[in-house]
């Protein structure tokens, strides 16, 4: 499985809001700062997830309908078959 660059997007995100975290530890920057960062990480790391998992979603779906269509040809064969055989009889 290929890395895209919105994989590498977030765990750079992810990355980013642990540094905060740590830094906020440490006791560089304020408490507010701090919050509205880990906040903007966190909600960006959210929105790269549900991309993620509605194209994973949409190609599934995809794949069902090219089944459901392979099934139906293969159905109708086989009711061409069994008209054949009743035909026969």
């Amino acid at each position: 499985m290929k890395l895209k660059a919105e994989d590498i997007v977030f765990f750079i995100v992810i990355g980013l809001a642990l540094f905060v975290l740590l830094w906020l530890l440490h006791g560089s920057p304020t408490l507010d700062s701090a919050l509205v960062s880990i906040g903007a990480f966190i909600i960006t790391s959210e929105v790269l997830l549900w991309r993620k998992y509605f194209e994973i979603d949409k190609n599934v779906s995809i794949g069902f309908m090219k089944v459901k269509t392979d099934l139906d040809k293969i159905k109708e064969k086989l009711d061409d078959i069994e008209s054949l055989l009743k035909n026969k009889k």
